[in-house]
């Protein structure tokens, strides 16, 4: 797994929640519904980051748009990272 996708992946979710520790987790244990249910983590391990990145990309595109909240955002790729 290329560190690349990885950090494409953290910066982005960074700019929809700030929350350092928030990100981590759900890098690590939210599976992406999106996604057939699988992990950021899972994706890039598997090859299939670049699927992560363009979610998170449309994500932020589409925030940016309404300005809506993070938490919102967020939920729609499955639970929040903060268990909201």
């Amino acid at each position: 797994m290329a560190k690349g996708i990885m950090r494409r992946i953290a910066t982005l979710a960074h700019r929809i929640e700030p929350d350092r520790q928030a990100v981590w987790e759900w890098i690590h244990g939210t599976p992406i519904e999106e996604l057939n249910g699988y992990t950021a983590l899972e994706l890039a391990f598997a090859g299939e980051g670049e699927r992560v990145v363009e979610l998170l990309e449309s994500i932020v595109a589409e925030r940016s748009v309404r300005s809506e909240g993070v938490s919102e955002a967020l939920s729609r790729t499955s639970r929040s990272p903060l268990g909201e």
